[in-house]
């Protein structure tokens, strides 16, 4: 999809060869096709995802092209790479994403690439992670800079600190965890684990009480501060004729503050995150419950019940919740009989355009989280990075 054309939601199909990113490229592709091809033995699902991993590879040599960000860049092929090659036994393919790693770290943090997606958030715990796995101190270094680029972009305002994420945009600061304060938050605590800087620590707390001020029990949900009218597509027509508007999904709303907080939890000691995850819970679950009741209904990851279910699976993990855990595999089921069994298209991430095949909006996203139910692949969530202590964590 690109914006512009005739299309009057703004946004119009375009043909062409995909890029190398985790989001909506060929390296989210070969992740999802590698896990599955490891865990099924099938040849053609093992030549495709090499075909896909060796493209996402060639374009690792421009690191500079394509940003350090995680989703939308370098860092996130390269992490995804790595995995694969893990799990595949390619060592070719591990070495070439450590030395993209390397170039990564080379890069200068940029004041206006700060959040999950295409900043410093989302790189800081792949920074982490792969320099505790792999022994890499530089990568330590580099996410240390990125810490910096956090600290130095962050806006004090009354009641706590937030970023302007959407530089250039006329958006305000977010909150949220792909594009908002939530995202951030875990950054900042994760790199703080490391480091033990307690600049990082009270951004982090002075960014939950941003988050905080913004709640509303009524929703049990936090506002999505966008101007909607502003934005094209799903956003649009998601658009409130007054107010904010309080969406349910992974990049905005309760659902990937959930998955933010559930990571806070293991890294500060704040019985109100605890009231967080338990308000953000309700929502989730509700949210995965009520799928299919609206026309706009999807099995994405980035904003659809797929990411909501996804979210669920490993709340159910880290609070043992079995029950939590059965919402998932509800609607896991409720969608494989609308779709699979009756032969229908997989309700992806854009509006009006059927099926697209990519990670975080599409066909590689919904397979992932089949395979997540399912649960023989052990296969992590790749909607949050643990750093290595965590790993169990799925």
């Amino acid at each position: 999809m690109e914006p512009g054309g005739e299309d009057p939601s703004g946004w119009s199909p375009a043909v062409r060869v995909f890029g190398a990113d985790l989001y909506g490229g060929t390296s989210g592709i070969a992740w999802f096709l590698g896990q599955l091809a490891a865990l099924t033995g099938e040849a053609p699902l093992l030549r495709t995802a090499e075909a896909a991993a060796n493209h996402a590879l060639d374009a690792l040599t421009g690191v500079e092209t394509l940003g350090y960000g995680y989703y939308s860049g370098a860092s996130g092929a390269a992490y995804a790479l790595i995995d694969l090659g893990e799990r595949l036994g390619r060592p070719a393919w591990i070495e070439k994403g450590l030395a993209a790693f390397h170039a990564i770290a080379a890069l200068p943090p940029s004041p206006h690439a700060l959040d999950v997606i295409a900043g410093s958030a989302g790189l800081i715990p792949a920074l982490l992670d792969i320099a505790r796995r792999y022994d890499r101190p530089p990568l330590v270094d580099a996410a240390r800079r990125h810490g910096e680029n956090l600290l130095t972009t962050a806006i004090a305002e009354p009641q706590g600190h937030c970023w302007d994420t959407l530089h250039g945009s006329g958006q305000p600061p977010l909150t949220g965890y792909s594009h908002g304060v939530a995202g951030i938050v875990c950054a900042l605590l994760e790199l703080d684990h490391e480091v033990q800087d307690p600049r990082l620590r009270e951004a982090a707390l002075a960014g939950l009480r941003f988050e905080r001020a913004l709640f509303s029990p009524e929703h049990s949900n936090w506002p999505d501060l966008r101007d909607l009218s502003e934005l094209s597509g799903l956003a649009k027509a998601n658009a409130p004729d007054n107010g904010p508007s309080y969406n349910l999904a992974w990049c905005h709303g309760a659902p990937g503050i959930l998955l933010g907080r559930l990571r806070c939890r293991a890294l500060l000691d704040d019985p109100e995150v605890d009231a967080e995850i338990d308000a953000a819970l309700r929502s989730t679950i509700a949210s995965v419950q009520a799928f299919g009741n609206s026309p706009m209904s999807n099995l994405s990851l980035c904003h659809g019940e797929g990411g909501n279910a996804d979210i669920l699976l490993v709340a159910a993990e880290l609070l043992q919740k079995q029950e939590i855990r059965a919402v998932a595999e509800e609607l896991g089921s409720r969608a494989l009989v609308a779709h699979h069994q009756h032969d229908r298209p997989w309700p992806c991430g854009v509006m009006d355009v059927g099926e697209c095949p990519g990670l975080l909006l599409g066909l590689a996203g919904i397979g992932t989280l089949l395979l997540r139910l399912d649960g023989r692949a052990n296969l992590r969530s790749p909607l949050i990075v643990w750093p290595q202590e965590s790993r169990s964590i799925r």
